[in-house]
């Protein structure tokens, strides 16, 4: 259930988006001013803005924790008041500076926009895809509470075995509320692993694909050395054979030498870019794979705490630690040390003789 505090904060967002309920795609661009005062340069923006709080107004917001309510608070009631001040505008109460005023607002609109992109669409795009029916029961058991709450009230004076029953269902209910409500937090945060997940899976296969690319590069640098080697030989060997003199043959020797060095230099260092995809690849298909199988493994020690912080901090260990795979230089075969070896097992009953 929701603290005070968090109440609070959801009833100052509710009324600000009843707010920006009322404002009107079409009207907000202020046609009814002078072509060159009318806002239809931004109804782009406008239009975007006021449909993500539209989403936003039927969004359980409630599932939120009160840091991300309060982001959400701040953004919208800026929202309110800057469609409030655009609503409002006109050459008399800004007869001085019109044309100023009308370009900062749509400064403010068009950098506001891309802060609610920022802010409050992962936050729609969380709570969104959560299970419609859970929804659906846990305010079929909000409004059972109501309406046994005053049920209650209202046989006050009966007999005191019936009140002790019907407190009984009450808090029945209370908990089945609870957790109906814990269970819809637990798809939120299910939606934002998977989220994760794809981003990882995205950079894995665009790295996948740039290791190939060099690969390929690679491939035909190292063909086109061996060439150019081959044939840096051959010319040197021709060149100094008839040279008797030392004098003549080191600006020879110099100029093949810095030739093959070239051609060295470019093997390395397509090679190593080609290493460096593959390691990037590697490091982000195993984050992909952690947070994958991140759900099975915690429901399945769900009844052992231990276990489960275990698995949680091997799962982030693997996002934010560095990992080696042996493609670039200094990896090493060594392995991290494994935390689930010292997960405390419990003892083993002794058998009795």
């Amino acid at each position: 259930m929701p603290t005070p505090q968090e109440k609070q904060i959801l009833i100052n967002i509710q009324k600000d988006l009843e707010t920006l309920a009322l404002y009107d795609d079409g009207k907000m661009t202020r046609k009814d001013l002078a072509p060159e005062l009318e806002f239809s340069y931004v109804s782009i923006y406008i239009q975007r803005s006021l449909a993500i709080y539209r989403k936003l107004k039927d969004a359980p917001l409630e599932c939120l924790v009160e840091q991300s309510l309060k982001q959400v608070q701040q953004r919208v009631a800026q929202a309110a008041g800057r469609y409030k001040e655009l609503a409002e505008f006109s050459i008399a109460k800004y007869p001085d500076n019109v044309m100023q005023k009308r370009n900062n607002i749509i400064q403010a609109i068009v950098s506001e926009y891309f802060e609610d992109i920022k802010i409050l669409q992962p936050i729609i795009d969380l709570l969104v895809p959560i299970d419609s029916e859970i929804i659906k029961i846990t305010k079929e058991q909000k409004k059972s509470l109501k309406s046994i709450e005053t049920e209650r009230l209202n046989i006050k004076s009966k007999s005191e075995e019936l009140q002790k029953e019907i407190e009984l269902t009450l808090s029945n209910l209370q908990k089945e509320s609870n957790e109906a409500l814990m269970a819809v937090r637990s798809i939120a945060g299910e939606a934002g692993v998977s989220h994760h997940a794809q981003i990882f899976a995205q950079q894995a296969n665009q790295h996948k694909k740039y290791a190939n690319i060099w690969l390929s590069i690679s491939v035909a640098v190292l063909v086109l050395a061996v060439f150019a080697i081959s044939w840096i030989t051959k010319t040197y060997i021709e060149e100094i054979k008839d040279l008797d003199e030392i004098i003549k043959v080191l600006p020879i020797t110099i100029s093949r030498l810095v030739m093959v060095t070239i051609s060295l230099y470019a093997v390395l260092w397509s090679t190593k870019n080609y290493n460096a995809h593959r390691h990037n690849e590697v490091i982000n298909r195993h984050r992909q794979n952690a947070l994958s199988t991140f759900k099975s493994f915690v429901e399945a020690a769900k009844d052992d705490p231990a276990t489960k912080n275990t698995i949680l901090i091997q799962a982030t260990q693997c996002i934010f630690s560095v990992q080696r795979c042996g493609y670039l230089k200094g990896d090493s075969d060594s392995m991290m040390p494994n935390n689930l070896i010292n997960i405390p097992l419990p003892a083993s009953p002794k058998l009795k003789d």
